[in-house]
């Protein structure tokens, strides 16, 4: 038998002796702690090991990337265009007359050319926040064909591939 078949074989047997071992510790239990309460609820946590099924399904998925993305306006155009996407949805346009640029927090599904956008928010020029807003729980979306979106996620994905 040739080097490469035995490693692969050991490594095969020490995998799965590893997950047995991750099954019969996780078995135990959680291990609630109380962190919070309020007048209805208390909140509770639980830093027990995760679930080793999904430790296997990760190793054969795509992980998903994070990535900061920054939109600057180019002109007095890019700024009246923010202004007017404000007033369109109902958001304030107070000290945007000093917008400059806006940093957006995106998840990106490389395997399903999904993304969504969890947070983003409006600066001026001298770095002053003028807005903010969160979406932990954004729906996600198709990723456009051709679209600023694609090359972002061309260029994130190669990287994610490359670093793994």
């Amino acid at each position: 038998m040739t080097k490469i078949g035995l490693l692969s074989r050991y490594g095969i047997i020490i995998l799965t002796l590893g997950m047995i071992a991750l099954c019969l510790d996780y078995a135990h239990g959680a291990d609630w702690k109380l962190y919070a309460e309020n007048q209805d609820f208390y909140f509770y946590y639980d830093m027990d090991k995760p679930d080793p099924l999904k430790l296997i399904a990760d190793i054969f998925r795509k992980k998903i990337v994070t990535v900061w993305t920054k939109r600057v306006s180019k002109d007095e155009r890019g700024r009246n265009y923010q202004i007017y996407t404000n007033k369109k949805l109902g958001l304030s346009v107070k000290g945007y007359e000093n917008y400059e640029y806006t940093i957006f927090l995106k998840e990106i599904n490389c395997s399903n050319k999904m993304s969504r956008l969890l947070s983003e928010a409006d600066y001026t020029k001298d770095g002053n926040l003028l807005a903010k807003s969160e979406s932990p729980y954004a729906e996600w979306k198709p990723i456009v064909p051709e679209s600023d979106e694609e090359v972002l996620q061309k260029a994130v994905c190669v990287i994610n591939t490359v670093n793994e």
